[in-house]
């Protein structure tokens, strides 16, 4: 049987005869060349996806970071107005304790304390009544 494959091969034009080795090697090739071109699909796209979360990650990891350096710093700058409205009042008022109560000096120790708590509140971006409001 080979030997009448082999002769009718012999017996066509070369043409056709590298028409068919070609086809042949292309039908073979094709499968493998396709498995390939999936395999590195996969692998750039699974790469693209690892890329992408720990981007993310950073992202969120920085802006955590960032939110926390600014609450600090408005906690801290709030601490310092405080201070300074406490040096104020004990200036103007000195430190001696009221005669009786609803004096000027207890009118502005409650005042102090309002605005501690005013300055808090804005200091961490909450409404007056989310903060410190006894209702």
């Amino acid at each position: 049987m080979e030997g009448i494959a082999v002769s009718a091969i012999l017996n066509q034009p070369w043409e056709d005869v590298a028409d068919d080795v070609t086809g042949a090697i292309e039908k073979a090739v094709q499968p493998l060349l396709k498995k390939a071109v999936d395999d590195i699909y996969s692998g750039l796209l699974d790469a693209t996806q690892d890329y992408l979360k720990d981007n993310l990650a950073f992202n969120i990891a920085s802006r955590i970071d960032c939110a926390e350096r600014e609450a600090s710093t408005a906690r801290q700058r709030c601490d310092e107005l405080t201070a300074a409205l406490e040096d104020i009042a004990t200036s103007y008022l000195g430190d001696q304790p009221a005669s009786h109560p609803g004096t000027e000096r207890d009118w502005a120790m409650l005042h102090i304390a309002d605005l501690r708590r005013r300055a808090a509140r804005a200091a961490l971006g909450r409404t007056p009544n989310e903060i410190g409001d006894p209702s």
